[in-house]
């Protein structure tokens, strides 16, 4: 599947700028099911164990069957192979979900480093931000920092993203608040050259990008 979806990926975006291939396969658990959409229970291989045990067992979905068809986790790095072999410099990231063996991952992924563990689903979001931010770092533009959204680029509807209608530059606090640890949230909302409004979270100290 995803060899098919970079194969009918577009090149370029509308305005002309090439787009950068990249690949996320995110996944909880070990991959036990045949490119045929049938699953591995291993009984050639691996009979000293229950059925349910052996599609959780790596040894058990490694390898080739009597009649030559890959096991799981062999396929899934041969498809992987095949895709950066039709896509020069696509990166592939994955991301587990859980805490399960990953064997075979490490030989999907561009790099080792490429392999991320979350430990919970809360945590793939802020992952894949990461991925994005390693992958983009800002160059910061020409010219002096600004504290305010040029009017051309001020959202139609401030109030949709919690703002002030009054100010392109707000503040947004809560009165009467007890002692304690709160959590401040930044983010800029701003309207793009496409007319689109947005809204940034994931601010970066451009001198330290990675943070």
């Amino acid at each position: 599947m995803g060899r098919k979806v970079l194969d009918e990926a577009p090149e370029q975006t509308a305005d002309g700028r090439p787009y950068e291939k990249r690949v996320i396969f995110i996944t909880d658990g070990v991959t036990n099911v045949f490119l045929n959409g049938q699953m591995n229970n291993a009984r050639d291989i691996c009979p000293e164990i229950p059925s349910n045990e052996a599609l959780n067992t790596p040894r058990c979905q490694i390898g080739t069957t009597a009649n030559g068809m890959l096991r799981p986790i062999t396929a899934m790095i041969d498809q992987s192979d095949q895709m950066k072999v039709e896509n020069p410099g696509v990166s592939i990231y994955a991301i587990a979900l859980a805490q399960f063996d990953t064997t075979g991952l490490n030989e999907v992924v561009s790099t080792p480093r490429m392999l991320y563990r979350a430990s919970n689903a809360d945590i793939v979001g802020p992952i894949i931000d990461f991925i994005n931010v390693r992958e983009h770092v800002c160059v910061p533009a020409s010219g002096d920092p600004v504290d305010r959204v040029s009017e051309e680029s001020v959202v139609d509807n401030p109030a949709a993203f919690g703002l002030p209608d009054s100010d392109t530059l707000g503040y947004v606090t809560e009165q009467g608040l007890a002692p304690g640890t709160y959590k401040i949230e930044g983010f800029v909302a701003y309207k793009g050259q496409d007319g689109v409004d947005r809204r940034y979270s994931w601010l970066t100290n451009t001198a330290r990008p990675l943070g």
